[in-house]
């Protein structure tokens, strides 16, 4: 197949999917599977990209409509909950525990006691729905949970477990008692304490504690090192097979282990899969880094599951990928093999940090402008030094030497001083504006548009998305759809009219200090424009009621009967510009039913 009949083929197919999730409403459509089955047939015989594209959204829409998450509807106080413990993932803090309910729920909640894998779990407990799309971000936490198998999420306020067993990974998590252990091997997403986790976001290598195609790659070229030594030793064996054939399904056989040992992360499985491509590659002695291998492992991906397109884990290690393999394809390393090595190492983050930037910034709204400082100098030492040590460690703390986590602790606290030093220099972090799922889009196409050897169009169509991103309006008012957290924008910072939300954990920055112009629970905004006014107290609400028609704009978390200015009143969660104009953002969506 042609290279680039193969990359119109999965952008389109990519294309088709991405439509499907960026509707407004539900696409009315029936029989869906025969419409599936003709336009895949009429693919594969006219070779049109438009038959993929319209497969694409077709087959996203099918595969949506077998998922059947069962969501909370209302949060619930002080709720009875019984049930059985899936999984334990432990955290720094609190440690959370996704229980599956009698009534079909499973609930992830944070316990303040000790749970283990089959657990039967009794609590009371405070339960939040995830909350639908909204007009602060471009994360739906609630389609997220809808095809992650998420019902809701909340906290314990006491309770008991029962019985149970432990895992051999929770076993791990027990005899070495690490949180670098925890992170880099184990893959349990919340062993690092928050505050750190602060300045490792700051410094630009969250990556590294999330685990992914980075740690496969160590991982692997670790026992791939060992295993190639080890079979030399049998000089029976090398005589009549080349050792690397020997070596790689061994190598094959510890990625496995280490992917079911760390959780099976999607980016991990991505990687895993990815790591295949390879090794069939290596045994058929074909180039394993290819632009196509990644192409074909992209569109393999979104077909076993649509949804991991539009997530911010896989963008974002794609756009990596593809990076990284279109420069080095055009822009190989020369020189000694120092050289060779150093190059590889410093255009290896310069141009990762470069192809992941529009994606940092549609996803999390801003972008750490040392990110690339950080990378340069933590990276090398997380891949020669901590990476091993803590893998030695995690090893050995089943035998009770546990020594090797003192070193590796002690390099991290080293790291943890300069990413602070990071965090504390000016413009650390810069925030962006709202950037539109068009204009992310249009970046896609002009990756796919760059690396297929299109370099006019694609550029022509970064032009057109930056013009896009830096001319858009900026929204001055946002509010969720229950009308809990406002946000008013003023001299380029945001104010909330609340501190923290349980509902609405990814709005509101963590220690946030910036509070609205509010005086017990009456939060009044103002522009050149408009006035607007929310309310957040039972008490003000009733005692201002007959002022609050003097206001353009009305919002609540108590619904609002006012006959005399009913329309001012807010009931979705919008966005409202300094011209007055209103943007609606709830969209109706299949998982959005009430």
């Amino acid at each position: 197949m042609d290279n680039r009949f193969l990359f119109l083929s999965v952008f389109s197919f990519a294309a088709g999917i991405a439509l499907y999730f960026v509707l407004p409403v539900e696409p009315v459509i029936k029989f869906p599977i025969l419409i599936c089955a003709l336009l895949l047939l009429c693919f594969l015989k006219y070779r049109a990209a438009v038959f993929i594209f319209a497969f694409g959204f077709f087959y996203a829409s099918v595969r949506a409509n077998f998922v059947d998450t069962d969501l909370l509807r209302h949060n619930r106080r002080n709720a009875d909950i019984a049930g059985t413990v899936l999984d334990v993932d432990y955290a720094a803090e609190k440690n959370r525990v996704f229980v599956k309910t009698p009534d079909g729920l499973t609930l992830r909640l944070s316990v303040p006691f000790d749970c283990s894998v089959g657990s039967e779990i009794s609590a009371r407990a405070n339960l939040y729905a995830p909350a639908s799309v909204d007009a602060f971000n471009n994360f739906d936490y609630r389609r997220w949970s809808f095809f992650n198998g998420l019902s809701g999420s909340g906290s314990a306020i006491s309770g008991t477990c029962h019985g149970g067993h432990q895992t051999f990974r929770g076993y791990l998590h027990a005899m070495a008692g690490n949180k670098l252990a925890d992170a880099l091997v184990l893959g349990y997403k919340n062993a690092i304490p928050r505050d750190d986790y602060d300045r490792i976001k700051t410094a630009g290598i969250a990556h590294i504690f999330s685990i992914s195609g980075y740690h496969l790659a160590l991982v692997g070229g670790w026992l791939f090192l060992i295993f190639y030594f080890l079979v030399r030793l049998f000089p029976k064996w090398t005589r009549r097979y080349p050792a690397k054939y020997l070596a790689l399904p061994m190598v094959a056989v510890g990625l496995a282990v280490y992917l079911f040992l760390s959780g099976a992360a999607v980016a991990t499985i991505r990687s895993f899969i990815m790591a295949a491509v390879g090794f069939i590659a290596v045994l058929a002695n074909r180039k394993v880094l290819t632009i196509r291998n990644a192409a074909m492992v992209f569109g393999l991906m979104i077909a076993i599951k649509p949804f991991w397109l539009v997530s911010a884990g896989f963008q974002l290690s794609f756009a990596a990928i593809f990076g990284l393999l279109y420069f080095f394809e055009n822009h190989p390393a020369r020189g000694g093999r120092i050289q060779r090595f150093l190059y590889l190492l410093a255009m290896s983050s310069v141009v990762a940090t470069i192809w992941t930037f529009p994606f940092i910034a549609y996803h999390f709204g801003n972008f750490p402008v040392y990110g690339l400082i950080g990378n340069l100098v933590l990276l090398p030492i997380f891949s020669i030094l901590v990476m091993p040590i803590v893998m030695i460690g995690t090893v050995g703390a089943m035998f009770g030497w546990v020594f090797p986590f003192q070193i590796s602790d002690y390099l991290y606290d080293i790291m943890m001083v300069f990413m602070d030093w990071l965090s504390r220099l000016p413009f650390s972090t810069v925030e962006f504006p709202d950037i539109g799922p068009i204009c992310l889009f249009a970046v896609f196409a002009g990756m796919f548009a760059l690396i297929s050897g299109r370099k006019k169009v694609a550029h022509a169509i970064f032009a057109t998305a930056i013009i896009f991103a830096v001319f858009r309006p900026a929204p001055v008012l946002r509010t969720t759809a229950d009308g809990e957290v406002v946000g008013f924008t003023q001299n380029g910072r945001t104010y909330f009219n609340t501190r923290y939300s349980e509902k609405h954990p990814f709005i509101i920055p963590r220690k946030n200090k910036l509070r609205a112009n509010c005086k017990k629970g009456l939060c009044i905004y103002k522009t050149n424009n408009w006035q607007a006014v929310s309310v957040q107290r039972f008490i003000p609400l009733y005692r201002n009621l007959a002022a609050f028609c003097d206001y353009d704009f009305i919002i609540s978390y108590l619904p609002l009967e006012l006959p005399a200015c009913q329309s001012k009143v807010i009931t979705n969660s919008v966005r409202i510009y300094s011209d007055r104009s209103v943007e609606t953002a709830n969209a109706e969506r299949l998982w959005n039913k009430p």
